[in-house]
């Protein structure tokens, strides 16, 4: 190979990597880059999976297509009812009305979309983690305190003795 076939093969490699870059298009429309949060109930039927993941889907699906193909690419199995809320980060979750919506049109950069399989059964599971939590706590707080107390009573009567 000359030294001029290998410079312009060096000129084609740059003329590559410098390109405009095109956003992203399918044949199903524009691609969206999805945050999506999921809450799951049952575990054992959808397996281990992210809680978090970004999914590129078409701009195009409505979003309760956009919630189905999520749970379907992350977990292999979509569940019979799909809760759809979405959440600005750092934010309280909104119910969506409209899940016939375009993606595209209704999600921006910032958006999360919040998927459960089971609501009312999931907070609920929280809610009874958070009181047992809550009971621990409590016992850890009266037992040391009891220990306390003990602790001390002893050492009083160590130096009443004395």
């Amino acid at each position: 190979m000359s030294h001029r076939e290998s410079q312009e093969g060096l000129l084609d490699l740059e003329d590559l990597q410098n390109a405009p870059k095109c956003p992203p298009y399918s044949e199903d429309g524009p691609i969206v880059s999805l945050e999506v949060e999921f809450r799951v109930y049952d575990r054992k039927k959808f397996g281990s999976f992210p809680v978090h993941a970004r999914l590129a889907l078409s701009g195009n699906l409505s979003i309760q297509e956009a919630a189905e193909q999520a749970f379907q690419k992350t977990s292999g199995c979509v569940p019979d009812e799909i809760d759809i809320f979405m959440k600005r980060r750092d934010s309280k979750l909104s119910s969506i009305v409209d899940k016939d919506a375009k993606i595209g049109h209704f999600f921006k950069n910032d958006d999360v979309l919040v998927l459960y399989d089971d609501r009312q059964r999931y907070t609920r599971r929280r809610v009874i983690g958070s009181f047992i939590d809550l009971a621990v706590v409590v016992g850890i707080i009266v037992g040391a305190t009891a220990l306390s107390i003990y602790v001390l009573s002893r050492s009083k009567r160590q130096k009443s003795q004395s």
